[in-house]
């Protein structure tokens, strides 16, 4: 899947950038009242673990 966030200067989807513990559970498709896009990313502060979100499969990547 090919996702355009950005086209020239501006946005052309949303996407987000999430942060929490390893413990919280990642939200999948929706987080309060946005979409969650391709490409958003989740960061767990405690262990300093990154991952990506995959729209098509609704799930989190490990980088």
């Amino acid at each position: 899947m090919v996702t355009l966030n950005k086209y020239s200067d501006r946005p052309n989807r949303e996407y987000l950038e999430l942060y929490g513990l390893s413990t919280d559970e990642k939200p999948i498709g929706k987080f309060e009242n946005s979409f969650i896009g391709n490409a958003s990313s989740f960061y767990e502060m405690d262990t300093r673990k990154a991952f990506l979100y995959d729209e098509e499969n609704n799930e989190w990547l490990p980088q």
